[in-house]
């Protein structure tokens, strides 16, 4: 069986609306006018601190915000994973939802287990890690959208899932670029 290892923030959550909802929420009014990400850290496109972005992103996740609320990135999420495993891909969930506190980390956990069925997002298993652990899980193939290919795995194929943020992250030989969820089915079936 053939696995798929699927990052979950901005690929299947957008995780940038997420925490746009909640500064909203924690009195940055102006949070849904700030400028759209360009880069992989929130405090380089918006006018914020690192340490308003934890903080926002600590109390958002406790309030059920954050990895609880929001669409679907793709719509056609749902279809393209219920085809891929019917083609064979066991589909693996693979995010970093591991936090200083213990009780941020279990309320991400909880939220983004009750968010993906909420959503009907298929998979065969998740494995909830830190950003280095992601390597520790290999696969076949790998889809993320971080810029700096931390997650790529040598020898299965490397699925960059476009946004703005890696827009200047080279592709070709072992990465691929993908701009939503058909072409990720055109390219691994």
């Amino acid at each position: 069986m053939k696995v798929l290892n699927i990052d979950c923030d901005g690929v299947l959550y957008d995780f940038t609306a997420a925490m746009t909802r909640a500064f909203v929420s924690q009195g940055y009014r102006d949070a849904g006018s700030w400028n759209a990400m360009t880069t992989w850290a929130l405090e380089v496109s918006w006018p914020v601190t690192k340490g308003e972005v934890v903080k926002v992103m600590h109390e958002g996740i406790l309030d059920g915000i954050v990895f609880g609320t929001g669409p679907l990135l793709d719509d056609e999420i749902p279809t393209v994973l219920r085809t891929l495993r019917d083609d064979g891909w066991h589909l693996r969930i693979v995010t970093a939802k591991t936090f200083s506190s213990n009780s941020v980390t279990l309320k991400a956990r909880q939220s983004t287990l009750e968010w993906l069925d909420r959503n009907a997002v298929p998979y065969d298993t998740i494995a909830f890690t830190d950003t280095h652990g992601k390597l520790d899980y290999r696969a076949d193939a790998i889809i993320d959208d971080k810029p700096d290919l931390s997650w790529m795995q040598h020898g299965a194929f490397n699925l960059l899932y476009d946004h703005p943020w890696n827009r200047t992250t080279p592709t070709g030989g072992d990465v691929v670029r993908v701009k939503d969820w058909n072409e990720v089915l055109e390219v691994l079936s």
